[in-house]
């Protein structure tokens, strides 16, 4: 599972010595010392009063590249900020800096190296059941830290964890106290030992609903079981407007019982499940809508072959940020995405 990512660079801070005479330098640098694969190396000069020009040099050593940047006229206490590409893996740089002011001319060199690293990915095992109180991830470095916080149904704050790894892994797995509210978001936060992170959202929630009642093999939504469905997209509308925040998107699963050849069973419970997912995209619900049918491959009661078990013939509509991990609910996960 993917999500947005944020780096913190890291920064060194320096002050120059006046190469010409013992005085304090009218200006100071930073320099982002760890930039992610494909962001601008940033150089920020600070002065400390007005300057008439300042010069700046910068040679990369390997591969070999070259900067020449200038301003004038900087007043006291002003900021100016200079960038540069980043080659691939760890890079040397040299950079000359000349600045002068009403005071006299100040002159000198000085030698940084800055890292780039790949963005950093985390994976989130989305085969575990929530109410147990365990979310297990790995990432493609070592883990620093983890902050999670959850909600429950409605938003309803349950709960936030933090936990501090050390890098010693890059498997990890946070817990919390289970308790009588279900986990339905989970917003997570994991470092690395550089100090970047990911944020990542985990959102699962099964629309409650009364099952629709097809004809014998039919698989149209007859007009006396529209009800059951309009009560659902309340449902989900409602749902989609609390957690506007998280990228949300429907999927609708089909079963049947025993009764009947396997094969057809898994059709008709395909057409079903594709004709209650296209009513919801009929009736204005945007975001994107998946269905699969399963069959009588996943039982909701253990039953013998060719047994007339209501309980069977249901559906399941879920509301997650991610496609669902398969599973007993989810024997696979082919799904097909509504027009």
């Amino acid at each position: 599972m993917k999500a947005r990512i944020w780096a913190l660079c890291l920064v060194f801070v320096a002050f120059w010595g006046a190469a010409a005479e013992a005085q304090e330098p009218p200006f100071g640098y930073e320099v982002t010392q760890m930039v992610m694969e494909g962001q601008p190396v940033e150089i920020v000069f600070h002065s400390s009063e007005a300057l008439d020009t300042l010069e700046v040099n910068i040679t990369r050593l390997k591969p070999k590249d070259s900067w020449a940047f200038s301003r004038k006229n900087l007043g006291g206490g002003d900021s100016v900020v200079f960038t540069l590409e980043q080659g691939p893996g760890n890079c040397s740089y040299k950079m000359d800096v000349r600045a002068t002011s009403r005071e006299g001319e100040y002159e000198g060199s000085t030698t940084f190296e800055v890292a780039s690293m790949e963005p950093l990915d985390i994976d989130v095992d989305l085969s575990v059941d929530l109410r147990e109180g365990t979310l297990k991830f790995s990432a493609n470095r070592p883990i620093g830290r983890a902050e999670i916080e959850l909600f429950a149904e409605g938003k309803k704050p349950i709960d936030a964890v933090e936990k501090d790894y050390g890098g010693n892994s890059s498997k990890a797995e946070i817990s919390w106290t289970p308790g009588e509210d279900t986990p339905v978001l989970v917003n997570m936060k994991v470092y690395d030992t550089y100090q970047m992170w990911r944020d990542i959202q985990v959102f699962r929630l099964e629309v409650p609903h009364e099952d629709v009642v097809f004809d014998t093999n039919e698989s149209m939504v007859r007009s006396d079981q529209e009800p059951k469905l309009e009560a659902s997209l309340v449902f989900i509308t409602e749902t989609l407007q609390t957690y506007d925040e998280v990228l949300i998107e429907l999927y609708v699963a089909g079963y049947t019982d025993t009764v009947g050849k396997p094969a057809d069973n898994q059709k008709l419970s395909e057409k079903r499940a594709k004709s209650i997912a296209t009513w919801f995209r009929g009736h204005g619900v945007k975001v994107p809508i998946y269905y699969q049918g399963f069959g009588e491959a996943a039982l909701a009661v253990a039953t013998a072959d060719e047994v007339d078990a209501q309980a069977n013939r249901r559906a399941v509509y879920l509301m997650s940020n991610s496609k669902p991990a398969t599973s007993t609910q989810f024997p696979n996960a082919s799904w097909t995405k509504v027009k």
